[in-house]
């Protein structure tokens, strides 16, 4: 006896704590596929982020020619519309 534990007890635990059980690979595995998706998630919603800046950047230069444009469309519709009353 050594420390109240039987030697063949103490080799037997030490054997036993470096071995991998089936229980701590699949838990291992679903860590890993977790952290992967949470990598994935995170790379997605930088992506929609910057997507979403760039847009908004290119849509705030060219909301004063979609005004023009439309300002342009509707004297046009008019000037057809006075056209046919006439």
């Amino acid at each position: 006896m050594h420390c109240g534990v039987c030697v063949h007890d103490c080799e037997f635990a030490h054997a036993n704590c470096h071995t991998r059980s089936v229980g701590l690979l699949r838990m291992e595995f679903l860590l890993l596929w977790w952290d992967n998706l949470d990598d994935f998630a995170h790379a997605c919603r930088h992506l929609a982020t910057s997507a979403f800046s760039e847009l908004a950047e290119v849509s705030s230069a060219a909301v004063p020619l979609l005004i023009a444009l439309c300002a342009g469309l509707s004297a046009t519709g008019a000037a057809i519309l006075l056209h046919l009353k006439s």
